[in-house]
Protein backbone atom coordinates (compact mmCIF):
# COMPACT_ATOMS: atom_id res chain seq x y z
CA UNK A 1 0.00 0.00 0.00
CA UNK A 2 1.29 3.18 -0.87
CA UNK A 3 1.30 5.99 1.18
CA UNK A 4 1.07 8.71 1.94
CA UNK A 5 -1.61 10.45 -0.73
CA UNK A 6 -0.57 14.18 0.12
CA UNK A 7 0.09 15.80 -3.51
CA UNK A 8 3.30 17.63 -2.39
CA UNK A 9 5.14 19.48 -4.48
CA UNK A 10 8.61 18.66 -4.64
CA UNK A 11 10.42 22.15 -3.39
CA UNK A 12 13.75 23.34 -4.52
CA UNK A 13 16.83 21.95 -2.99
CA UNK A 14 17.89 24.63 -0.31
CA UNK A 15 21.19 25.58 1.48
CA UNK A 16 21.77 22.64 4.24
CA UNK A 17 22.36 25.59 6.98
CA UNK A 18 19.30 27.17 5.89
CA UNK A 19 17.20 24.07 5.93
CA UNK A 20 18.81 22.60 9.33
CA UNK A 21 17.98 26.18 10.51
CA UNK A 22 14.08 26.25 9.13
CA UNK A 23 13.85 22.74 10.71
CA UNK A 24 15.15 23.59 14.16
CA UNK A 25 12.54 26.94 14.17
CA UNK A 26 9.76 25.12 13.44
CA UNK A 27 10.53 22.19 15.74
CA UNK A 28 11.28 24.98 18.72
CA UNK A 29 7.60 26.35 17.65
CA UNK A 30 6.34 22.78 18.13
CA UNK A 31 7.93 22.30 21.29
CA UNK A 32 6.89 25.78 22.60
CA UNK A 33 3.13 25.00 21.39
CA UNK A 34 3.43 21.48 22.80
CA UNK A 35 4.26 22.90 26.35
CA UNK A 36 1.99 25.98 26.50
CA UNK A 37 -0.82 23.82 25.26
CA UNK A 38 0.21 21.05 28.35
CA UNK A 39 0.50 23.95 31.39
CA UNK A 40 -2.80 26.15 30.12
CA UNK A 41 -4.77 23.06 29.85
CA UNK A 42 -3.30 22.04 33.07
CA UNK A 43 -4.21 25.18 35.34
CA UNK A 44 -7.19 25.19 33.64
CA UNK A 45 -8.80 21.87 34.51
CA UNK A 46 -9.79 22.63 38.03
CA UNK A 47 -11.53 25.44 37.12
CA UNK A 48 -13.61 23.15 34.69
CA UNK A 49 -14.18 20.77 37.75
CA UNK A 50 -14.94 23.49 40.07
CA UNK A 51 -17.90 25.26 37.45
CA UNK A 52 -18.66 21.16 37.55
CA UNK A 53 -19.36 21.52 41.71
CA UNK A 54 -21.00 25.00 41.46
CA UNK A 55 -23.52 23.34 39.11
CA UNK A 56 -23.43 20.36 41.02
CA UNK A 57 -24.69 22.42 44.37
CA UNK A 58 -26.98 24.80 42.50
CA UNK A 59 -29.06 21.42 41.30
CA UNK A 60 -28.87 18.56 39.50
CA UNK A 61 -30.88 20.39 36.37
CA UNK A 62 -28.23 22.73 36.18
CA UNK A 63 -25.66 20.42 35.11
CA UNK A 64 -28.05 18.70 33.03
CA UNK A 65 -28.95 22.11 31.08
CA UNK A 66 -25.14 23.17 30.85
CA UNK A 67 -24.05 19.54 29.63
CA UNK A 68 -26.63 19.94 27.68
CA UNK A 69 -25.26 22.72 25.72
CA UNK A 70 -22.22 21.38 25.38
CA UNK A 71 -24.11 18.28 23.67
CA UNK A 72 -25.82 20.11 21.42
CA UNK A 73 -22.61 22.17 20.46
CA UNK A 74 -20.76 18.93 20.12
CA UNK A 75 -23.61 17.76 17.56
CA UNK A 76 -23.21 21.13 15.51
CA UNK A 77 -19.60 20.58 14.79
CA UNK A 78 -20.66 16.67 14.17
CA UNK A 79 -23.26 17.33 11.51
CA UNK A 80 -22.82 20.91 10.56
CA UNK A 81 -18.86 21.77 10.84
CA UNK A 82 -18.64 19.95 7.18
CA UNK A 83 -15.45 18.22 7.59
CA UNK A 84 -14.75 18.85 11.19
CA UNK A 85 -11.16 20.20 12.68
CA UNK A 86 -9.33 17.91 10.04
CA UNK A 87 -10.03 19.62 7.44
CA UNK A 88 -8.55 22.90 8.59
CA UNK A 89 -5.35 21.54 10.05
CA UNK A 90 -4.80 19.23 7.27
CA UNK A 91 -5.16 21.89 4.36
CA UNK A 92 -3.71 24.77 5.80
CA UNK A 93 -0.19 23.81 6.08
CA UNK A 94 -0.55 22.49 2.23
CA UNK A 95 -2.46 25.54 0.75
CA UNK A 96 0.29 28.63 -0.42
CA UNK A 97 0.50 31.41 1.96
CA UNK A 98 -1.70 34.33 0.18
CA UNK A 99 -4.30 31.40 -0.06
CA UNK A 100 -4.74 30.48 3.17
CA UNK A 101 -7.16 32.90 4.52
CA UNK A 102 -9.55 33.16 1.37
CA UNK A 103 -9.92 29.24 1.75
CA UNK A 104 -10.72 29.64 5.95
CA UNK A 105 -13.31 32.32 4.74
CA UNK A 106 -14.84 30.05 2.01
CA UNK A 107 -14.62 27.32 4.19
CA UNK A 108 -16.65 29.73 7.25
CA UNK A 109 -19.38 30.45 4.24
CA UNK A 110 -19.95 27.03 3.51
CA UNK A 111 -20.37 26.12 7.57
CA UNK A 112 -22.41 28.92 8.28
CA UNK A 113 -24.48 27.41 5.09
CA UNK A 114 -25.05 24.37 6.31
CA UNK A 115 -25.82 24.86 9.66
CA UNK A 116 -28.54 27.06 8.85
CA UNK A 117 -30.40 24.65 6.44
CA UNK A 118 -29.57 22.46 9.33
CA UNK A 119 -31.17 23.89 12.17
CA UNK A 120 -34.32 25.43 10.07
CA UNK A 121 -35.98 22.20 9.97
CA UNK A 122 -36.16 21.76 13.72
CA UNK A 123 -37.55 25.01 14.10
CA UNK A 124 -40.61 24.50 11.55
CA UNK A 125 -40.75 20.93 13.14
CA UNK A 126 -39.85 20.57 16.27
CA UNK A 127 -41.46 17.25 16.97
CA UNK A 128 -38.52 16.37 15.77
CA UNK A 129 -36.32 17.14 18.32
CA UNK A 130 -38.98 15.89 21.30
CA UNK A 131 -38.63 12.91 19.37
CA UNK A 132 -35.05 11.91 19.32
CA UNK A 133 -34.66 13.48 22.62
CA UNK A 134 -37.77 12.13 24.48
CA UNK A 135 -38.69 15.43 25.57
CA UNK A 136 -40.95 18.52 25.18
CA UNK A 137 -39.34 21.64 24.11
CA UNK A 138 -40.55 24.84 23.79
CA UNK A 139 -40.15 26.47 20.88
CA UNK A 140 -38.17 30.03 22.03
CA UNK A 141 -35.24 27.88 22.66
CA UNK A 142 -34.64 27.52 18.57
CA UNK A 143 -33.01 31.01 18.09
CA UNK A 144 -30.59 30.13 20.95
CA UNK A 145 -29.99 26.55 19.53
CA UNK A 146 -28.83 28.78 16.38
CA UNK A 147 -26.57 31.12 17.86
CA UNK A 148 -25.01 27.85 19.83
CA UNK A 149 -24.54 25.80 16.67
CA UNK A 150 -23.29 28.93 14.87
CA UNK A 151 -20.54 30.67 17.32
CA UNK A 152 -19.29 27.24 18.39
CA UNK A 153 -18.65 26.40 15.05
CA UNK A 154 -17.24 29.07 13.59
CA UNK A 155 -15.08 29.27 16.89
CA UNK A 156 -13.94 25.95 16.14
CA UNK A 157 -12.68 26.53 12.20
CA UNK A 158 -10.69 29.80 14.18
CA UNK A 159 -9.09 27.73 16.79
CA UNK A 160 -8.06 24.92 14.17
CA UNK A 161 -6.78 27.60 11.74
CA UNK A 162 -4.33 28.89 14.86
CA UNK A 163 -3.28 25.52 15.25
CA UNK A 164 -2.99 24.53 11.86
CA UNK A 165 -0.52 27.81 11.41
CA UNK A 166 1.48 26.20 14.42
CA UNK A 167 0.25 29.50 16.78
CA UNK A 168 -0.83 26.58 19.32
CA UNK A 169 0.13 28.61 22.28
CA UNK A 170 -2.88 31.42 21.26
CA UNK A 171 -5.04 28.90 19.98
CA UNK A 172 -4.81 27.54 23.71
CA UNK A 173 -5.14 30.90 25.42
CA UNK A 174 -8.61 31.64 23.20
CA UNK A 175 -9.89 28.30 23.95
CA UNK A 176 -9.46 28.67 28.14
CA UNK A 177 -11.39 32.08 27.85
CA UNK A 178 -14.45 30.17 27.95
CA UNK A 179 -13.27 27.72 30.71
CA UNK A 180 -12.30 31.13 32.77
CA UNK A 181 -14.90 33.19 31.89
CA UNK A 182 -17.82 30.10 33.05
CA UNK A 183 -15.80 29.75 36.45
CA UNK A 184 -16.13 33.34 37.18
CA UNK A 185 -19.27 33.52 36.30
CA UNK A 186 -21.40 30.51 37.82
CA UNK A 187 -19.45 31.13 40.56
CA UNK A 188 -20.50 34.81 41.07
CA UNK A 189 -24.41 33.96 40.70
CA UNK A 190 -24.25 31.31 43.00
CA UNK A 191 -22.63 33.10 45.81
CA UNK A 192 -24.32 37.05 45.02
CA UNK A 193 -27.79 35.82 44.17
CA UNK A 194 -28.31 31.71 44.26
CA UNK A 195 -32.58 31.46 44.70
CA UNK A 196 -32.15 34.09 41.19
CA UNK A 197 -29.80 31.70 39.63
CA UNK A 198 -31.93 28.17 40.27
CA UNK A 199 -35.09 30.42 39.23
CA UNK A 200 -33.25 31.35 35.56
CA UNK A 201 -30.35 29.13 35.08
CA UNK A 202 -31.46 27.72 31.95
CA UNK A 203 -31.49 31.87 30.56
CA UNK A 204 -28.55 31.86 32.66
CA UNK A 205 -26.22 29.60 31.55
CA UNK A 206 -26.84 29.55 27.97
CA UNK A 207 -26.21 33.24 27.80
CA UNK A 208 -22.97 33.05 29.82
CA UNK A 209 -22.03 30.23 27.21
CA UNK A 210 -22.74 31.74 24.05
CA UNK A 211 -21.55 35.42 25.19
CA UNK A 212 -18.05 34.16 26.19
CA UNK A 213 -17.75 32.10 22.97
CA UNK A 214 -18.84 35.35 21.23
CA UNK A 215 -16.02 37.44 22.91
CA UNK A 216 -13.25 34.80 21.88
CA UNK A 217 -14.29 34.68 18.48
CA UNK A 218 -14.31 38.29 17.76
CA UNK A 219 -10.62 38.24 19.47
CA UNK A 220 -9.45 35.25 17.65
CA UNK A 221 -10.36 36.54 14.34
CA UNK A 222 -8.44 39.89 14.90
CA UNK A 223 -5.12 37.81 15.87
CA UNK A 224 -6.22 35.38 13.06
CA UNK A 225 -6.04 38.02 10.33
CA UNK A 226 -2.83 39.54 11.73
CA UNK A 227 -1.15 35.73 11.47
CA UNK A 228 -2.97 34.15 8.49
CA UNK A 229 -1.80 37.63 6.50
CA UNK A 230 -4.72 37.75 3.86
CA UNK A 231 -4.36 39.38 0.34
CA UNK A 232 -4.63 42.82 -0.27
CA UNK A 233 -7.89 42.23 -2.12
CA UNK A 234 -11.30 40.84 -0.65
CA UNK A 235 -10.67 36.96 -0.30
CA UNK A 236 -12.15 35.01 -3.21
CA UNK A 237 -14.01 31.56 -2.96
CA UNK A 238 -10.86 28.68 -2.71
CA UNK A 239 -10.87 25.37 -1.91
CA UNK A 240 -7.43 23.04 -2.42
CA UNK A 241 -7.56 20.21 -4.42
CA UNK A 242 -8.78 17.10 -2.81
CA UNK A 243 -10.65 18.78 -0.24
CA UNK A 244 -14.15 17.94 -1.06
CA UNK A 245 -13.30 13.82 -0.95
CA UNK A 246 -11.47 14.36 2.24
CA UNK A 247 -13.88 16.62 3.71
CA UNK A 248 -16.60 13.64 2.64
CA UNK A 249 -14.87 11.58 4.43
CA UNK A 250 -13.91 13.23 7.28
CA UNK A 251 -17.61 14.55 8.11
CA UNK A 252 -18.72 10.94 8.26
CA UNK A 253 -15.63 10.43 10.81
CA UNK A 254 -17.18 13.26 12.76
CA UNK A 255 -20.43 11.45 12.47
CA UNK A 256 -19.68 8.46 13.88
CA UNK A 257 -17.17 10.30 16.33
CA UNK A 258 -19.87 12.12 18.26
CA UNK A 259 -22.10 8.90 17.95
CA UNK A 260 -19.26 7.00 19.91
CA UNK A 261 -18.84 9.55 22.63
CA UNK A 262 -22.40 11.13 22.97
CA UNK A 263 -24.96 8.45 22.23
CA UNK A 264 -24.62 7.53 25.77
CA UNK A 265 -25.44 10.80 26.93
CA UNK A 266 -28.11 11.12 24.64
CA UNK A 267 -29.84 7.67 25.94
CA UNK A 268 -29.08 8.90 29.41
CA UNK A 269 -31.09 12.11 28.73
CA UNK A 270 -34.10 10.34 26.92
CA UNK A 271 -34.69 7.54 29.30
CA UNK A 272 -34.42 9.25 32.91
CA UNK A 273 -34.60 12.97 31.66
CA UNK A 274 -32.62 16.61 32.51
CA UNK A 275 -31.86 15.18 35.86
CA UNK A 276 -30.48 12.14 35.35
CA UNK A 277 -28.32 13.78 32.67
CA UNK A 278 -26.78 15.22 35.17
CA UNK A 279 -25.44 12.83 37.32
CA UNK A 280 -24.52 10.99 34.91
CA UNK A 281 -22.36 13.95 33.21
CA UNK A 282 -20.65 14.10 36.42
CA UNK A 283 -19.34 10.37 36.39
CA UNK A 284 -18.86 10.75 32.90
CA UNK A 285 -16.56 14.07 32.95
CA UNK A 286 -14.63 12.50 35.84
CA UNK A 287 -13.76 9.68 33.75
CA UNK A 288 -13.66 11.29 30.77
CA UNK A 289 -10.84 13.72 32.50
CA UNK A 290 -8.06 10.61 31.48
CA UNK A 291 -8.90 11.94 28.45
CA UNK A 292 -9.60 15.59 28.58
CA UNK A 293 -5.45 15.55 30.46
CA UNK A 294 -4.26 13.26 27.87
CA UNK A 295 -5.54 15.84 25.00
CA UNK A 296 -3.70 18.44 26.79
CA UNK A 297 -0.51 16.82 25.36
CA UNK A 298 -2.02 15.33 22.27
CA UNK A 299 -4.59 18.28 20.72
CA UNK A 300 -0.70 19.73 19.14
CA UNK A 301 -0.07 15.58 17.40
CA UNK A 302 -2.48 16.50 14.58
CA UNK A 303 -0.84 19.24 13.28
CA UNK A 304 2.23 18.77 14.08
CA UNK A 305 2.13 15.53 12.23
CA UNK A 306 0.61 17.02 9.00
CA UNK A 307 3.15 19.74 9.54
CA UNK A 308 5.65 17.69 9.64
CA UNK A 309 4.58 15.26 6.64
CA UNK A 310 4.41 18.14 4.93
CA UNK A 311 8.14 19.23 5.94
CA UNK A 312 10.23 16.38 6.69
CA UNK A 313 8.33 12.97 5.33
CA UNK A 314 7.22 9.94 7.25
CA UNK A 315 10.26 9.09 8.90
CA UNK A 316 9.90 12.30 11.05
CA UNK A 317 6.34 10.99 11.15
CA UNK A 318 7.48 8.19 12.80
CA UNK A 319 9.77 9.17 15.32
CA UNK A 320 7.18 11.84 16.52
CA UNK A 321 4.47 8.58 16.63
CA UNK A 322 6.53 6.70 18.60
CA UNK A 323 7.81 9.56 21.38
CA UNK A 324 4.61 11.08 21.35
CA UNK A 325 2.75 7.77 22.52
CA UNK A 326 5.17 6.37 24.66
CA UNK A 327 5.20 9.85 27.16
CA UNK A 328 1.52 10.47 26.91
CA UNK A 329 1.05 6.58 27.96
CA UNK A 330 2.19 7.75 31.27
CA UNK A 331 0.00 10.54 31.58
CA UNK A 332 -2.76 8.62 30.77
CA UNK A 333 -2.12 5.70 33.15
CA UNK A 334 -0.99 8.38 35.92
CA UNK A 335 -4.68 10.39 35.43
CA UNK A 336 -6.20 6.43 35.48
CA UNK A 337 -5.02 5.04 38.48
CA UNK A 338 -5.72 8.34 40.42
CA UNK A 339 -9.47 8.31 39.88
CA UNK A 340 -9.42 4.37 40.27
CA UNK A 341 -7.56 5.01 43.56
CA UNK A 342 -9.45 7.72 45.48
CA UNK A 343 -12.56 8.03 42.67
CA UNK A 344 -14.98 8.22 45.91
CA UNK A 345 -12.95 11.34 47.15
CA UNK A 346 -13.76 12.83 43.91
CA UNK A 347 -17.51 12.28 44.03
CA UNK A 348 -17.97 13.36 47.43
CA UNK A 349 -17.02 16.94 46.52
CA UNK A 350 -20.37 17.28 44.31
CA UNK A 351 -22.43 15.55 47.38
CA UNK A 352 -23.91 12.85 48.63
CA UNK A 353 -26.32 11.73 45.76
CA UNK A 354 -23.05 10.87 43.57
CA UNK A 355 -21.45 8.49 45.89
CA UNK A 356 -23.99 5.61 44.57
CA UNK A 357 -22.73 6.04 41.87
CA UNK A 358 -19.25 5.18 42.72
CA UNK A 359 -19.39 1.79 40.52
CA UNK A 360 -19.93 3.46 37.51
CA UNK A 361 -17.28 5.85 37.81
CA UNK A 362 -14.75 2.84 38.19
CA UNK A 363 -16.24 1.34 35.22
CA UNK A 364 -15.78 4.19 32.88
CA UNK A 365 -12.52 5.29 34.63
CA UNK A 366 -10.70 1.61 33.31
CA UNK A 367 -12.04 1.41 30.20
CA UNK A 368 -10.98 4.97 29.51
CA UNK A 369 -7.57 4.20 30.82
CA UNK A 370 -7.44 1.77 28.65
CA UNK A 371 -8.56 3.31 25.08
CA UNK A 372 -7.10 6.69 25.50
CA UNK A 373 -3.85 6.58 24.46
CA UNK A 374 -3.20 4.18 21.56
CA UNK A 375 -6.78 4.90 19.99
CA UNK A 376 -6.32 8.72 19.78
CA UNK A 377 -2.70 8.27 18.25
CA UNK A 378 -3.45 5.83 16.16
CA UNK A 379 -6.54 7.72 15.24
CA UNK A 380 -4.32 10.77 14.65
CA UNK A 381 -1.47 9.03 11.96
CA UNK A 382 -4.38 7.85 10.02
CA UNK A 383 -5.87 11.37 9.36
CA UNK A 384 -2.53 13.04 9.01
CA UNK A 385 -1.91 10.13 6.12
CA UNK A 386 -4.92 11.08 4.84
CA UNK A 387 -6.41 7.66 5.64
CA UNK A 388 -9.43 8.95 6.94
CA UNK A 389 -11.53 5.34 5.36
CA UNK A 390 -9.50 3.80 8.20
CA UNK A 391 -10.67 6.03 10.69
CA UNK A 392 -14.19 5.73 9.16
CA UNK A 393 -14.03 2.11 9.50
CA UNK A 394 -13.09 1.91 12.99
CA UNK A 395 -15.75 4.53 14.32
CA UNK A 396 -18.30 3.00 12.26
CA UNK A 397 -17.36 -0.72 14.61
CA UNK A 398 -17.14 0.99 17.35
CA UNK A 399 -20.51 1.97 17.51
CA UNK A 400 -22.35 -0.88 16.15
CA UNK A 401 -20.35 -2.64 19.04
CA UNK A 402 -21.90 -0.34 21.53
CA UNK A 403 -25.49 -0.18 20.64
CA UNK A 404 -25.56 -4.13 19.83
CA UNK A 405 -23.66 -4.47 23.67
CA UNK A 406 -26.81 -1.63 25.06
CA UNK A 407 -29.58 -3.51 23.42
CA UNK A 408 -28.21 -6.66 24.71
CA UNK A 409 -27.81 -5.45 28.70
CA UNK A 410 -30.57 -3.05 29.14
CA UNK A 411 -33.45 -4.46 30.63
CA UNK A 412 -36.88 -3.33 29.53
CA UNK A 413 -37.95 0.67 29.60
CA UNK A 414 -35.54 0.81 32.62
CA UNK A 415 -31.92 2.47 32.30
CA UNK A 416 -29.18 0.79 34.79
CA UNK A 417 -25.79 3.27 34.15
CA UNK A 418 -23.80 0.49 35.30
CA UNK A 419 -24.74 -1.85 32.38
CA UNK A 420 -24.61 1.45 30.03
CA UNK A 421 -21.10 2.18 31.36
CA UNK A 422 -20.46 -1.89 30.50
CA UNK A 423 -21.48 -1.59 26.96
CA UNK A 424 -19.40 1.99 26.51
CA UNK A 425 -16.27 0.40 27.68
CA UNK A 426 -17.20 -2.69 25.81
CA UNK A 427 -17.80 -0.62 22.95
CA UNK A 428 -13.97 1.90 23.08
CA UNK A 429 -12.27 -1.38 23.15
CA UNK A 430 -13.67 -2.46 20.40
CA UNK A 431 -12.79 0.41 18.84
CA UNK A 432 -9.08 0.43 20.31
CA UNK A 433 -8.97 -3.13 18.69
CA UNK A 434 -9.90 -1.55 15.35
CA UNK A 435 -7.43 0.96 15.35
CA UNK A 436 -4.54 -0.94 16.65
CA UNK A 437 -5.24 -3.35 13.70
CA UNK A 438 -5.76 -0.33 11.31
CA UNK A 439 -2.15 0.85 11.74
CA UNK A 440 -0.28 -2.62 12.06
CA UNK A 441 -1.82 -4.01 9.18
CA UNK A 442 -2.73 -1.69 6.94
CA UNK A 443 0.06 0.97 6.95
CA UNK A 444 3.19 0.09 5.29
CA UNK A 445 4.86 0.32 8.24
CA UNK A 446 3.99 -2.22 11.12
CA UNK A 447 3.88 -0.85 14.53
CA UNK A 448 3.96 -3.41 17.21
CA UNK A 449 1.88 -3.02 20.40
CA UNK A 450 4.43 -1.76 22.67
CA UNK A 451 5.68 -2.60 26.15
CA UNK A 452 4.25 0.42 28.07
CA UNK A 453 0.92 -0.29 26.91
CA UNK A 454 0.80 -3.71 28.20
CA UNK A 455 1.76 -2.34 31.02
CA UNK A 456 -0.30 0.18 31.92
CA UNK A 457 -3.48 -2.74 31.24
CA UNK A 458 -1.77 -5.14 33.82
CA UNK A 459 -1.79 -2.08 36.14
CA UNK A 460 -5.44 -0.90 35.99
CA UNK A 461 -6.70 -3.76 35.91
CA UNK A 462 -5.10 -4.85 38.65
CA UNK A 463 -5.91 -2.15 40.83
CA UNK A 464 -9.36 -2.00 39.74
CA UNK A 465 -9.66 -5.34 41.04
CA UNK A 466 -8.02 -5.04 44.39
CA UNK A 467 -9.93 -1.14 44.61
CA UNK A 468 -13.65 -2.93 43.97
CA UNK A 469 -12.34 -5.58 46.74
CA UNK A 470 -11.63 -3.90 49.82
CA UNK A 471 -14.38 -0.74 49.12
CA UNK A 472 -14.05 1.16 50.74
CA UNK A 473 -10.45 2.15 51.95
CA UNK A 474 -9.29 4.86 53.60
CA UNK A 475 -7.28 7.58 52.18
CA UNK A 476 -4.02 6.16 53.72
CA UNK A 477 -4.75 3.05 51.93
CA UNK A 478 -5.59 4.36 48.37
CA UNK A 479 -2.08 6.50 48.74
CA UNK A 480 -0.28 3.32 49.04
CA UNK A 481 -2.42 1.56 45.90
CA UNK A 482 -1.48 4.50 44.34
CA UNK A 483 1.82 5.05 44.75
CA UNK A 484 2.78 1.27 44.19
CA UNK A 485 0.80 0.82 41.19
CA UNK A 486 2.36 3.84 39.66
CA UNK A 487 6.06 2.50 40.59
CA UNK A 488 5.14 -1.32 39.17
CA UNK A 489 4.01 0.96 35.54
CA UNK A 490 7.36 2.50 35.80
CA UNK A 491 9.24 -0.55 36.02
CA UNK A 492 7.10 -2.63 33.87
CA UNK A 493 7.05 -0.24 31.13
CA UNK A 494 11.05 0.06 30.89
CA UNK A 495 10.80 3.88 31.67
CA UNK A 496 14.32 5.96 31.80
CA UNK A 497 15.20 9.09 34.09
CA UNK A 498 15.25 11.25 30.55
CA UNK A 499 11.96 10.71 30.23
CA UNK A 500 10.68 11.58 33.22
CA UNK A 501 12.73 14.78 33.13
CA UNK A 502 10.92 15.48 29.83
CA UNK A 503 7.49 14.60 31.65
CA UNK A 504 8.31 17.20 34.49
CA UNK A 505 9.37 20.04 31.88
CA UNK A 506 5.88 19.97 31.10
CA UNK A 507 4.84 21.89 33.89
CA UNK A 508 7.35 25.14 32.67
CA UNK A 509 8.37 26.80 30.04
CA UNK A 510 11.11 27.66 28.50
CA UNK A 511 12.73 30.75 26.56
CA UNK A 512 11.30 30.72 23.41
CA UNK A 513 14.11 32.96 21.69
CA UNK A 514 16.34 31.73 19.52
CA UNK A 515 18.82 30.48 21.59
CA UNK A 516 16.58 29.79 24.03
CA UNK A 517 16.63 26.05 24.01
CA UNK A 518 19.14 23.13 22.36
CA UNK A 519 17.11 20.92 19.60
CA UNK A 520 17.94 17.82 21.57
CA UNK A 521 15.85 19.04 24.71
CA UNK A 522 12.48 19.43 22.62
CA UNK A 523 10.29 16.63 23.33
CA UNK A 524 9.01 15.69 20.06
CA UNK A 525 13.02 16.63 18.44
CA UNK A 526 14.56 14.03 16.34
CA UNK A 527 17.64 14.21 18.31
CA UNK A 528 15.68 14.01 21.93
CA UNK A 529 17.86 11.50 24.40
CA UNK A 530 14.13 9.13 24.79
CA UNK A 531 14.83 6.09 23.13
CA UNK A 532 12.09 4.52 20.76
CA UNK A 533 10.88 1.34 22.02
CA UNK A 534 11.55 -1.81 20.78
CA UNK A 535 7.94 -2.54 20.36
CA UNK A 536 7.00 0.64 18.66
CA UNK A 537 9.93 0.86 16.48
CA UNK A 538 8.70 0.82 12.83
CA UNK A 539 9.87 -1.92 10.84
CA UNK A 540 9.70 -1.37 7.13
CA UNK A 541 8.44 -3.89 4.54
CA UNK A 542 10.35 -5.02 2.03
Amino acid sequence: MSIPQMNLATPPAAPASTSRDHHVDVSRRIDQGIRMTFLLSFLAMPLSYLTLVILAHTSSEAVGIFNGILLWAGFAQSFYYFGGNAVIIRFVPLTPPPKRFSFIVSYSVLTIIFTIVGVLPITYFPHLLDSALGVSTNKTVFPALLAIALTSTLLQILLSALKASLELTLAQVLLRVCTVGSFILFGLFFVVSRSWFIKYQDAAITGVYIGLVLITLVAGTYYARRTLKPEPNFPRWFVPEGFWRFSGMTQLSSLLNFLSSRLDQILVLAYAGISGLGIYAVLSQLAFGIQTVSGFFLESMLPVMTNIMARSGMDAVRMVYSRGARLNQVIVTGCSLVLLCLGGVALSAFGGIYKEYWLVLMTLVLFTGLASNLELMNAYLLTALGKVELVLGCQLFQVVVFVVSFNFLKSGNSLSLWMLAIAQGIAMTAGLIATIIATRGLLSFKLRVPREFVAAAFVMVGTTGITVWAHPMGLGSSLMLLSISFILFFVLGGYRWPEIIVLVSLFRMRRSGNHGSKPEDFILSMHSPIPISKEMEPRRQK
